[in-house]
């Protein structure tokens, strides 16, 4: 009986230590992401053609390529996406930013880091 309950103590710390790590691994950067200061490029100053943004913090590593015709965008491709990606997010994002055409955009609703990461 002892060693059951040695055993099951032991898985039991083993899982907290594991979800531990895993809420760490989340939350890292967090903060950082969320005091992020985009700087949109202005549309009208724009050749046409595709241009390839990266940003770079941690999980929240992304990169996206962006076609400009008639200085507007009329495309935003993932090229590589942030870990964890929730696709209808990044989708409602890019839908928001092509259609206000400008990157000053209210983020989307609990997914404020991963909109920064864009």
């Amino acid at each position: 009986m002892k060693k059951v309950l040695r055993v099951i103590a032991i898985i039991f710390m083993a899982v907290i230590i594991l979800a531990s790590i895993g809420i760490g691994f989340l939350i890292k950067d967090l903060e950082a992401v969320k005091s992020n200061q985009i700087e949109g490029a202005s549309l009208s100053k724009l050749s046409d053609g595709e241009y390839i943004g990266s940003y770079s913090l941690g999980r929240f590593s992304s990169t996206v390529k962006v076609v400009i015709t008639n200085h507007r965008i009329v495309s935003i491709e993932v090229l590589k996406p942030v870990t964890l990606e929730r696709k209808e997010v990044t989708e409602k994002l890019f839908q928001t930013v092509i259609g206000s055409q400008s990157l000053d955009v209210d983020t989307i609703s609990e997914a404020t880091a991963t909109s920064l990461a864009y």
